[in-house]
């Protein structure tokens, strides 16, 4: 079995809830690194060169600041994810999920999940019943799950005979 059919509903959403905050993150740092600087324009003779460089300076160090807790949050919530849904990355470092597309690439791998916990959920429950009843053929099966009702032909029939052909 494969590690995806051993992760449940519940991982699967709390992983959603970490991409949702991972997004957040992301949305906070891209405003704080657009915002732009303001800084009122001095007459030289009024003020030394030195206070409009200081004055300058203010709103950058400010951002910066700001911008340390969302890159701290960035640096452990794609390792919560990870240890959450497991991924194979080999002996490379994990993929740091630090843009709204490496989010989108994440939130289509956990749909692919979803997906594939609910598929084989339907495949138990059906072998289930199976097990309960007659044995059946497997391809007998399939067309079952396909709603598809199969006659055998008589020899005598058209369809028979172009068959034999």
């Amino acid at each position: 079995m494969s590690v995806a059919g051993k992760l449940s509903k519940a991982q699967i959403s709390q992983g959603y809830e970490i991409l949702q905050r991972i997004s957040a993150v992301v949305e906070e740092i891209e405003e704080l690194t657009t915002i732009p600087v303001q800084v009122k324009a001095t007459k030289a003779c009024s003020k030394s060169r030195r206070k409009r460089k200081a004055k300058a300076k203010g709103p950058v160090a400010t951002t910066s600041q700001s911008l340390t807790r969302p890159r701290d949050d960035l640096k452990t919530l794609p390792s919560e994810f990870y240890s959450l849904i497991p991924q194979d990355f080999g002996r490379a470092l994990p993929s740091v999920i630090a843009t709204m597309a490496d989010v989108k690439v994440k939130l289509e791998l956990l749909e692919v999940l979803s997906n594939l916990e609910i598929s084989q959920m339907l495949q138990k429950e059906s072998s289930s019943k199976a097990l309960a009843g007659p044995a059946i053929h497997p391809l007998d099966r399939h067309y079952s799950k396909l709603n598809t009702h199969m006659e055998p032909l008589s020899k005598h029939e058209r369809e028979f005979q172009l068959i034999e052909m």
